[in-house]
C-alpha cells in the first residue's frame, strides 16, 4: 500500500488531486512539497480558481502551511513560458529522487501517482508529460483513473 510507508508527498497544487492528495497527507502527517513554476498569485488564478468547485480556500490552507514548514519551493519560471509545467514536473520528480536518496541507503521508493483519464489529450497534455517522465526514469506507477471507463 502506499501510503502506509509514504514520508513524503512531492506535487504541485493544482485544484483537484493535487489539492486533494495534499489535504490527505497532511490528515496523515506526511511531509508535504509543493513546487510551484512561478508565484502563489498566478499559480492560484490559472490552476486553482479557474476551474469549478471552490479550491481557493484549500489551496490558501495548505500553501500556509507547507509554506511555513519551508516546503514550498518557486521555480521563478514566467507564466507565459508555454514549458513552465512541463519543467515542474521535471522539478518535482528531481525532488522526490533526491529525497528517495536519503531514505534506506539511497534505496527509498519512488512512486508517481497520476491521476487521469488513462488517455493522452491535447498537444500540451502535462498529465501525460508527466507519465511519461517518471516511466523513463524508473519511477514505480500507479494510476488512477478518473473515468469508470477508462483502459
Amino acid at each position: 500500500m502506499i501510503g502506509a510507508a509514504a514520508q513524503t508527498l512531492v506535487s504541485s497544487a493544482a485544484c483537484g488531486s493535487d489539492l486533494l492528495a495534499l489535504k490527505a497527507a497532511g490528515d496523515l502527517g506526511i511531509r508535504r512539497r509543493v513546487i510551484l513554476p512561478f508565484d502563489q498569485a498566478t499559480f492560484r488564478d490559472q490552476s486553482v480558481v479557474d476551474r469549478p468547485g471552490d479550491w481557493g480556500p484549500l489551496f490558501d490552507r495548505i500553501l500556509s502551511e507547507v509554506g511555513g514548514a519551508g516546503d514550498l519551493t518557486l521555480l521563478g519560471l514566467r507564466p507565459s513560458d508555454r514549458f513552465a509545467y512541463e519543467e515542474t514536473n521535471r522539478a518535482i520528480l528531481s525532488e522526490g529522487e533526491a529525497l528517495a536518496a536519503l531514505v534506506d541507503g539511497g534505496g527509498g521508493a519512488r512512486v508517481a501517482v497520476v491521476v487521469w483519464d488513462g488517455r493522452a489529450g491535447q498537444r500540451d497534455d502535462h498529465t501525460q508529460q508527466f507519465f511519461e517522465e517518471a516511466m523513463a526514469r524508473g519511477w514505480s506507477l500507479c494510476e488512477v483513473f478518473s473515468l469508470e471507463h477508462a483502459p
